[in-house]
C-alpha cells in the first residue's frame, strides 16, 4: 500500500511539471492581409532608388484627379531591391508567411506587342533572403488590357514561402521586385523593353494580398515550376 502511495505522489509530481499546454500542436500563423501600393514623396517611386510600400487602405482617388504614382522599368536591371532601374515595393507583414497574390498594372511605352504577352521576371525578398535564383523567376504574363487601353494589368500567386514555423510568426521585411523584358542578360538587347508600373488610383489599384484564400491561374511554387 505505501509502494503505490508512492508511486501516486511521484505520478501527481511529474504532471505537476508538465507544461501547460504541451500536449497542444502548434498550427501557423497564416491571416490573409490585404495591402495596397501607395505614392511616396515622388511621382517617379525609382528616382535615385527611391522604393515605394503600401497601406492596408485601398486607393479612394482617380488618375483625373491627380492621384497614381510609377516607376520606370528600364532595359538595364539589378539584382538588389532598391535599385533604380527595377521596380521596388517594400514593407513589412506580421505573422507566418507561406503565399501572396499581387495585381499589377503596368504602361508600355516601347514598340507595340502584338501577341499581347508580358515578359518580367519576378523577385521576392523576405527578410533580405531571395525565395527565387540571382534573376528571378522569369514569367510570360497573359496581361489583360484595360478599358481604355492606356494599361494592362497582370495577376499571380507566389505559393510555397514557406516561413510557417513557430518562430517565423513575427513580422517580416518584404521585398518585391519587377523586371520587364529579357532578364538573360545584364545589359540592354533587341528585345528589351521599357514600360512603366503605375498605382495608387482608383483605376490602378496594384498591390498584395497575404495568404489568400485562393491562388490565381499563374502561380510561381518556391523550389517548384511555375504554373499557368
Amino acid at each position: 500500500m505505501r509502494k503505490v502511495l508512492s508511486f501516486v505522489a511521484l505520478l501527481a509530481l511529474a504532471v505537476g511539471v508538465v507544461p501547460a499546454g504541451a500536449t497542444d500542436v502548434w498550427e501557423p500563423n497564416l491571416v490573409t492581409e490585404q495591402v495596397w501600393f501607395v505614392c511616396g514623396n515622388e511621382k517617379v517611386a525609382n528616382l535615385e532608388g527611391n522604393t515605394a510600400t503600401w497601406d492596408t487602405a485601398p486607393p479612394s482617388q482617380s488618375v483625373t484627379e491627380g492621384a497614381g504614382c510609377g516607376t520606370v522599368d528600364t532595359p538595364f536591371m539589378q539584382q538588389a531591391p532598391g535599385n533604380i532601374y527595377d521596380a521596388t515595393w517594400t514593407g513589412w507583414f506580421e505573422g507566418n508567411l507561406d503565399s501572396l497574390t499581387v495585381e499589377l498594372h503596368n504602361i508600355y511605352v516601347g514598340p507595340a506587342r502584338a501577341t499581347g504577352k508580358l515578359n518580367a521576371a519576378v523577385r521576392l525578398f523576405v527578410d533580405g533572403t531571395p525565395v527565387f535564383g540571382e534573376l528571378g523567376e522569369e514569367v510570360t504574363f497573359d496581361a489583360v488590357r484595360s478599358s481604355t487601353g492606356l494599361s494592362e494589368m497582370i495577376t499571380f500567386s507566389i505559393d510555397n514561402i514557406g516561413y510557417v514555423s513557430e518562430r517565423e510568426n513575427t513580422e517580416h521585411q518584404i521585398d518585391l521586385v519587377m523586371h520587364g523584358g529579357e532578364t538573360r542578360h545584364r545589359g540592354p538587347t533587341a528585345t528589351d523593353t521599357v514600360s512603366g508600373w503605375v498605382w495608387d488610383t482608383i483605376e490602378v489599384p496594384s498591390g498584395i494580398v497575404f495568404n489568400p484564400a485562393t491562388l490565381e491561374e499563374t502561380v510561381l511554387t518556391v523550389g517548384g515550376d511555375t504554373q499557368g
